[in-house]
């Protein structure tokens, strides 16, 4: 069975047990997380979609990296301006926007 594009709700009701064992199949992430998704909608309206575990987990590590990526050129720029004004360790968090991460809210 391939991946349809797009389901309408009362298709995916009928497919969907076809749909997920289609997924399981899939070890490997895709070249992208559009690639094998598929939409879910009513009415010609998208509400959801579903992708297979391997392309999320693979997402989920890409974000991870961007955020590590995000704040090396953080610190990187904070080293280059110099030590400057000094400010506590809650306060350079809260400027990350790592408030809800370190229970600072």
């Amino acid at each position: 069975m391939a991946l349809p594009k797009r389901l309408a709700a009362a298709a995916a009701r009928r497919e969907l047990s076809g749909v997920l064992r289609e997924m399981s199949k899939l070890r490997e992430p895709g070249d992208s997380i559009a690639d094998r998704a598929v939409r879910l909608g009513t009415y010609g309206d998208d509400a959801a979609v579903l992708i297979p575990l391997a392309d999320y987990e693979q997402a989920l590590e890409l974000e991870e990296a961007l955020e590590d990526i995000e704040l090396e050129l953080i610190v990187a720029e904070r080293l280059a301006r110099g030590p400057g004004e000094l400010k506590t360790l809650e306060e350079f968090a809260r400027e990350l926007g790592f408030t809800a991460e370190l229970g600072l809210e």
